[in-house]
């Protein structure tokens, strides 16, 4: 009997394994091209690069900011949005968001001499583009501080008329 119930464990645990494998092994190859991808496109690399062009327009809009406190800047950065810290989230939203096929199109893509001349142009291109949006944004700051301040009013006059009531409503 106690023959019997053991064949049968093996048997199930045989079946479980051989329904979950190919699951799991494509699981892991989709997981495996999505890691060949970063490798590609220079991920590491190109959030390191990231990583210092923050700091530089942290540097040129405050000159004040010292060489240790872009140090300490750059240990932080690196250490939350370096290549090694986002590498596995990076790849499960690879994962999630392309098929594994597709995910071999873009690495054959980025392999190519206009992939690779892509990968050298983005952070150039994400700096520039960083750099017109803070240019933008910067033209029109007093819009934006007027909001605010309206805001601002606005919660003012509020809170002044809550205290009011509480103020009258209270027990004497």
């Amino acid at each position: 009997m106690m023959n019997n119930f053991k064949l049968f464990l093996r048997c199930g645990i045989l079946i479980i394994t051989m329904a979950i494998a190919p699951k799991l092994m494509a699981e892991n190859s989709h997981w495996q091209s999505a890691n060949q991808l970063l490798e590609t496109v220079q991920f590491d690399k190109t959030m390191s690069d990231a990583v210092n062009a923050i700091i530089e327009m942290q540097a040129q809009a405050n000159p004040e900011i010292s060489q240790s406190e872009k140090d300490a800047f750059r240990t932080f950065f690196s250490k939350y949005m370096g290549g090694a810290s986002l590498k596995e989230d990076v790849i499960k939203l690879y994962t999630e968001t392309f098929t594994e096929e597709q995910i071999r199109q873009l690495t054959a893509f980025y392999k190519t001499d206009l992939g690779q001349m892509t990968i050298s142009k983005i952070p150039e291109l994400m700096q520039k583009s960083m750099e017109f949006s803070q240019t933008r944004a910067m033209e029109h700051i007093g819009e934006l501080e007027a909001s605010l301040e309206k805001v601002h009013k606005e919660a003012s006059v509020v809170n002044q008329s809550f205290e009011e009531v509480t103020v009258v409503n209270q027990p004497s």
